[in-house]
């Protein structure tokens, strides 16, 4: 199972039955504005959906087809992080993610994110890692930037998000650029 220890107090897992109540907390916690770039969090009400939501984490993870974890600092769910889908013929993924909006600025993702990426180049032998971000999320794409990551196209209605068409800004990085930079 991954678990990777990022610092003292933050820690990247995958999350399990015992998570239901916080990933609950976080959704609720989360703002409207946050959930308008992750509509799935809108589709998880209950505690049964959280739990199937998990279980689909766990069996993408067996068959590794995709990973989505927990990103938790002193055991409180803070963020999400996934490799939404990865294509072993190809051998790459995209990255998604999330963070609670009270850590944001603290350079929390930019750690979990580096350490990640990191797990799925040696973990999954990707060739490459990509980011799909909305291309008016500023924060997204200055992380994409600290990370190395090369623009390589803007995908225009790329995602319908709450009945509006979004463009992506597709960002890469390559597996022997990354061990250039990390």
């Amino acid at each position: 199972m991954l678990y990777i220890q990022l610092d003292k107090y933050l820690a990247v897992r995958m999350l399990s039955g015992r998570d239901v109540q916080p990933l609950r907390s976080f959704i609720n916690e989360t703002s409207e504005a946050t959930k308008y770039w992750m509509p799935l969090l809108a589709t998880l009400k209950t505690e049964e959906d959280c739990m199937q939501f998990i279980k689909h984490s766990l069996v993408l993870f067996s068959e590794r087809r995709g990973v989505i974890a927990g990103l938790f600092c002193e055991e409180h769910l803070v963020g999400l992080i996934s490799f939404n889908e990865i294509d072993q013929t190809k051998e790459n993924a995209s990255i998604g993610y999330i963070l609670k909006e009270a850590y944001r600025g603290k350079g929390i993702m930019t750690v979990a994110l580096r350490a990640f990426i990191s797990y799925g180049f040696s973990t999954y032998r990707l060739r490459e890692v990509e980011l799909r971000i909305a291309n008016n999320n500023d924060a997204s794409i200055r992380l994409a930037k600290r990370l190395c990551f090369s623009y390589v196209q803007t995908i225009k209605n790329a995602e319908k998000l709450r009945g509006n068409y979004v463009a992506h800004d597709v960002y890469r990085i390559r597996r022997e650029e990354w061990k250039a930079f990390y």
